[in-house]
């Protein structure tokens, strides 16, 4: 097997960039913790749809569902397994989803749950989560960017939203803040121009008391780390991981340009499949496997790195189910993910380690 570089590049404001560089086959954490979960729940049983994700807000569990099974959206409180409610009927009419969507709980009101629908315009919604407990759900378009985004945050009033290639800041109606920001910052990357595109589709998560984003890649594995401040996305810290196998789909032809299609291999490793922020902590889901070698289990894995919102390495944790989605709860205390290697949908429940406690 080949072994793996990985570039951290640390960026000071009016410093020399200072470069790092270690070989080795994973990242290198300073403590490992192997996990056995200490609940299991199965109330899941019923939910045919494929999982898209798990949000987990005190006693509320919100499930994201790729295929609608007729609703995208199933509610349950944790503690008790009730379902409380469905909702996002597909549709184009109100209180209807066009199609699947990303979710994060607002930046500002973490008792507002934001939806974005990326093949729909960018179009954006929101739910009041005391609604959700009331079972009396009112979705609500709050925005519609004009765009199809793979990913958001939302800062303030503005988005900053991503494009697989770059990143763009925009009111709710679309208007641009500031032009393109060109990504993934083409000064501070090794990575060849025509990579972009596919080393850096990934997820983005804002951490909600401040104005830090963090952005990891499912190709690299690449992971940044920004702050949004007056209009202006910084770079704050990068690990960049040289991409594996990919492959040249050949050239094709676009007026006068030529335009040189790269596509990713069946040997290329998957790296981040899931990411998860609290005000504390960035929980990343490594998977580390291939089409070729695993077929759909390459977007299943059982390591979650642990990171400040500094950008450094903290601790591996080391699940002892595969699972392709995570949930952590705001306090850091438990997380949440599928078995799946069960054919029923099976929850997990692992109780968080002392990130500061001896290995």
């Amino acid at each position: 097997m080949k072994k793996a570089y990985i570039f951290i590049a640390i960026l000071f404001f009016g410093c020399k960039e200072e470069k790092v560089l270690f070989d080795q086959s994973d990242i290198e954490v300073p403590k490992v913790f192997k996990l056995s979960p200490d609940n299991s729940w199965d109330f899941l049983r019923n939910e045919l749809s494929p999982i898209r994700d798990l949000i987990l807000k005190d006693s509320l569990l919100i499930i994201n569902k790729i295929f609608p099974g007729p609703f995208y959206y199933s509610v349950y409180n944790i503690r008790t397994a009730e379902k409380l409610v469905e909702f996002g009927v597909q549709g184009q009419g109100p209180e209807e989803l066009p199609d699947y969507s990303n979710a994060n709980l607002n930046s500002k009101n973490a008792d507002i749950l934001e939806i974005i629908v990326p093949n729909a315009g960018g179009a954006i919604y929101s739910v009041d989560l005391k609604s959700l407990r009331n079972k009396d759900v009112t979705l609500n378009k709050v925005a519609e960017l004009g765009y199809n985004p793979s990913n958001f945050a939302h800062v303030d009033s503005i988005y900053v939203i991503d494009f697989g290639n770059r990143f763009d800041v925009v009111d709710r109606f679309g208007n641009h803040i500031e032009s393109a920001i060109d990504y993934p910052f083409e000064k501070e990357t090794a990575l060849p121009e025509k990579l972009w595109n596919l080393t850096h589709q990934g997820l983005m998560k804002k951490r909600p008391m401040d104005n830090r984003i963090v952005f990891a890649s499912m190709y690299g594995p690449n992971i940044d780390l920004m702050e949004y401040s007056e209009h202006l996305t910084s770079l704050l810290k990068i690990h960049v991981r040289e991409p594996k196998v990919f492959d040249n789909s050949g050239k094709l032809a676009s007026g006068d340009a030529e335009l040189v299609g790269v596509t990713v291999s069946d040997k290329n490793e998957m790296a981040f499949i899931d990411v998860e922020v609290t005000n504390s902590f960035i929980y990343l889901l490594y998977s580390g496997r291939s089409y070729e070698k695993d077929g759909d289990d390459a977007l299943l894995g059982n390591s979650v790195y642990v990171l400040d919102w500094d950008g450094n390495f903290l601790a591996l944790l080391s699940l002892e189910k595969n699972t392709r989605v995570i949930s952590v709860n705001q306090s850091d205390e438990i997380l949440i993910a599928l078995d799946e290697e069960k054919e029923t949908t099976n929850l997990l429940g692992y109780k968080l380690p002392d990130f500061d406690s001896p290995r």
